[in-house]
């Protein structure tokens, strides 16, 4: 406890009223606790036989008159409710004057001296401890007895959390397995209305992609193309015939390669160069759009649509298998709980 910290601090008198009631509670419910124990023939037996001047004490002073005594603990849970009250009234904490009682319910409830309703003044003492937790008097993250309930309640969470996501992904997963119509809703409802959007998304990357690789990859392109023509040639009878050509076929033939592979070498680069530029933005667009509306609204290629359901099923499997981690496990091996 802050003591210096109390002081200083501008509620510390609602904060020296908690601590002087945290006492007054624990004193009533220890006292209501014991009493309640009293009350048994067998325990007074006890007493009487092992301790008969305590067991004529408290039976004469306070078992008989324990309403009165109790009374006289409500009478000051109740002044103290009532100045709380002002002061909240006085703060203007809640919308409404009346709003207090309804909202601090288990004080109420608490001041009645029935049974079970006296349970209810447990509920008082975390509120005491919350309040004083929020003005940062004391620290109970840093207890023990909070650190085992917060894993505790953090394992429960993810456990129950974990089994009702993985039974989502496994319904979806028989619904797609089934032929439902979730798969057409999908796509008629959330991809075809988006088709634009997605559209330009592609292509920016596609002309991303051109720009930021071609550099990196010219070299390999035009010796793939150099290859590639090379090969052409030579597999071509008709050039083949040039050759032969006494004097003349071979250095033309070589001429005839030099150009070819010139001119294909700058149609690609050309190519890849206006693959990247903002010029063809329309252009690379409308491809997109065209093959994106020929691959979703594709009715006839039961193979692409087979293959989309298992990727789908694959993918909701994989997300299963990351859900059913138990991250509690985890941190607890680590150290971290």
């Amino acid at each position: 406890m802050k003591f210096s910290k109390l002081i200083r601090n501008p509620n510390a008198t609602i904060i020296l009223v908690d601590l002087l009631m945290i006492a007054i509670l624990i004193a009533n419910l220890a006292l209501i606790v014991f009493d309640s124990i009293f009350s048994y023939e067998s325990v007074q037996e006890l007493l009487l036989k092992y301790l008969p001047d305590f067991y004529t004490v408290y039976n004469d002073n306070i078992h008989i008159d324990f309403i009165i005594i109790d009374l006289w603990f409500v009478s000051v849970f109740v002044v103290e409710f009532i100045l709380r009250w002002i002061v909240s009234v006085v703060r203007n904490e809640y919308h409404r004057w009346f709003f207090y009682p309804f909202i601090h319910w288990y004080d109420v409830l608490g001041c009645i001296p029935i049974g079970s309703f006296r349970a209810l003044r447990f509920l008082r003492i975390f509120a005491i401890i919350y309040r004083m937790q929020k003005l940062k008097i004391i620290d109970i993250t840093k207890s023990f007895l909070y650190k085992k309930y917060r894993k505790y309640k953090d394992i429960l969470t993810e456990e129950v959390s974990d089994r009702v996501v993985v039974n989502v992904i496994q319904g979806m997963q028989d619904e797609i397995s089934e032929g439902t119509p979730v798969i057409d809703k999908i796509v008629d409802e959330v991809l075809l209305p988006r088709k634009d959007v997605i559209a330009k998304w592609f292509s920016r990357r596609v002309q991303k992609t051109a720009m930021d690789n071609y550099d990196a990859y010219k070299g390999e392109i035009d010796e793939y193309v150099e290859g590639a023509i090379s090969q052409a040639i030579e597999n071509n009878k008709e050039l083949d015939k040039i050759e032969k050509i006494p004097i003349f076929g071979k250095p033309v033939l070589t001429t005839i390669e030099k150009t070819v592979r010139e001119i294909v070498l700058q149609v690609v680069h050309k190519a890849f160069q206006d693959l990247g530029s903002p010029r063809n933005n329309e252009l690379i667009q409308d491809i997109t759009d065209r093959a994106m509306e020929a691959f979703i609204t594709e009715e006839q290629d039961k193979q692409s649509n087979e293959a989309v359901k298992r990727m789908t099923i694959e993918a909701l499997d994989i997300i299963k298998d990351q859900v059913n981690v138990q991250q509690w496990k985890l941190k607890e091996v680590e150290g971290e709980v």
